[in-house]
């Protein structure tokens, strides 16, 4: 667990562990996932998993912004030509 010197107003000087460390980041992320999940089951009666329940997606690590924005204009501009 990483701890963390406060360095102004009243707490300068004393120690705290950040949020994440305190609960535990990996534990948050596996239940919020799960809640993700379970509410698109519920509500959809679909998987979150399933691509098929998706127009597009984009990995927007291996993108610029720019590209990205390209992208969806592009699917948005095909999908309303299609539409007509």
């Amino acid at each position: 667990m990483e701890t963390h010197a406060c360095g102004e107003g009243p707490q300068k000087g004393r120690t705290h562990t950040g949020y994440y460390g305190q609960f535990g980041t990996r534990q948050r992320i596996i239940r919020r996932e799960s809640k993700r999940r379970a509410f698109i089951r519920q509500s959809f009666n679909a998987k979150i998993t399933d691509p098929y329940n998706y127009d597009l997606t984009l990995n927007t690590g291996a993108k610029k912004i720019e590209s990205a924005v390209e992208a969806v204009i592009g699917a948005v501009r095909a999908g309303t030509d299609s539409a007509s």
